[in-house]
């Protein structure tokens, strides 16, 4: 299983990005319609990362740790849940 580089998490919006390559992100897919779950994927179509709008939403996590499981990447153990602001 493939563990995060690392995870970004922005409050405000709230969103994640889990990177999980360094490679340059050639195209953006979608995991759910609009965009609000996608993934990056380098030119070799190997996931560079995943992105995760609204992850206040448990739906938008769980597509999103689904998306991971099914492709062999490690997911961030309650990523939602550690959204508390200071």
């Amino acid at each position: 299983m493939r563990e995060p580089m690392t995870v970004q998490v922005d409050l405000e919006i709230p969103a994640a990005y889990i990177k999980y390559a360094d490679g340059e992100s050639v195209q953006t897919r979608d995991i759910l319609d609009g965009g609000t779950v996608a993934y990056d994927v380098d030119a070799q179509g190997q996931v560079v990362g995943l992105e995760i709008l609204w992850i206040d939403d448990p739906a938008h996590v769980e597509a999103a740790e689904t998306f991971a499981r099914d492709h062999g990447l490690a997911f961030p153990r309650n990523l939602a849940g550690n959204l508390t602001a200071a």
